[in-house]
């Protein structure tokens, strides 16, 4: 699995799901796509509930403005991909790209931003949130992923 640059997201690796396994590669790429993405981004779903629930709060008091945090709790977010070519989903929990909040002035008067992409993974490294979910919510994660895909997989069979 190739690293995002930047990416500072807790990982499922999936192994030991031959049979699943066998009956995604039976299928088109185009279908595989259509079931995959859903029922991942369904999965991800508590592990994202538990990430915000885990997230620090940064708190910062200046003499030009204070920042209460909570913006990396708000930035967290799921994102599920599929390879057009070879069909490898990758998915994940992180900070939105682009969210900013001003915390500040500088004393130019030039407005002072932050960023959760920008110290999401010092957060982590400090007091690691989306590992500790990940450990709290990978067998439910697991679970709710082979019963929806195997749910969407049936669907499609009955289909051809």
């Amino acid at each position: 699995m190739a690293k995002r640059r930047g990416s500072n997201m807790a990982t499922i690796l999936l192994t030991g799901q031959k049979e699943l396994q066998a009956k995604l590669d039976k299928l088109k790429p185009a279908t595989t796509r259509r079931i995959a993405k859903p029922a991942f981004a369904k999965a991800l779903t508590p592990v994202l509930s538990a990430a915000k629930k885990f997230a620090p709060r940064r708190r910062i008091k200046g003499p030009r403005g204070s920042y209460k945090g909570g913006l990396l709790k708000k930035s967290l977010a799921k994102k599920v991909t599929v390879s057009k070519r070879t069909g490898a989903v990758w998915a994940g929990v992180g900070p939105k790209y682009g969210l900013k909040r001003k915390i500040g002035t500088s004393r130019d008067g030039k407005p002072i931003f932050i960023s959760p992409t920008r110290y999401a993974h010092l957060a982590e490294r400090s007091r690691p949130y989306l590992g500790k979910a990940l450990a709290a919510t990978r067998h439910r994660a697991l679970a709710i992923l082979a019963d929806d895909l195997g749910d969407r997989i049936e669907r499609e069979a009955a289909k051809l």
